[in-house]
């Protein structure tokens, strides 16, 4: 197994500074809440959050793995049940969409105003769903990833670049 390097700390540094100020910009003012999905969102959910010139929300939520079709949604912090405002959904791979399309149907649902889609990496040639992020930093059409958040074998998520893993 190698991993190669493909986008370093100035790169993602430097997307997370755009993201950010299109956010800031195109909101100001608004009631935002960011849910970053663990694990590998983590490092993106707290850069990004430094990134938005304005106060806001944000919280944590989990996937919890079950044989259902659609695995169980654990929040960390609020429940955030009839949040009145935006919500941006902090993901770091997109693949299918599946998973993204039942969270913003989750949370409109629960009375979010409006719900959008954030990526480190979008994949958008495995999409079962017709489901676009706002923004993604990347957008990479194979591979698996590890670094900046994500890990592989349940390690290299600390690695403050993004690596395509080769084996």
């Amino acid at each position: 197994m190698e991993l190669k390097k493909i986008h370093d700390e100035l790169e993602i540094a430097s997307k997370i500074q755009e993201v950010g100020a299109s956010i800031s910009k195109r909101f100001f003012g608004e009631n935002l809440l960011f849910v970053g999905i663990l694990k590998g969102a983590s490092i993106f959910t707290s850069d990004l959050l430094r990134a938005i010139t304005f106060p806001c929300h944000y919280d944590f939520i989990q996937e919890i793995k079950s044989p259902e079709p659609i695995s169980q949604i654990s929040f960390l912090g609020g429940g955030w049940t009839n949040f009145n405002g935006i919500i941006f959904l902090l993901k770091d791979v997109i693949h299918s969409g599946v998973i993204e399309n039942y969270l913003v149907t989750h949370f409109k649902e629960k009375g979010g105003k409006e719900v959008h889609i954030l990526s480190v990496i979008d994949k958008p040639q495995e999409r079962k769903v017709d489901i676009e992020p706002l923004h993604s930093l990347f957008v990479e059409n194979e591979g698996t990833f590890a670094g900046y958040g994500m890990e592989y074998e349940r390690k290299y998520g600390n690695l403050p670049y993004i690596a395509k893993v080769e084996v």
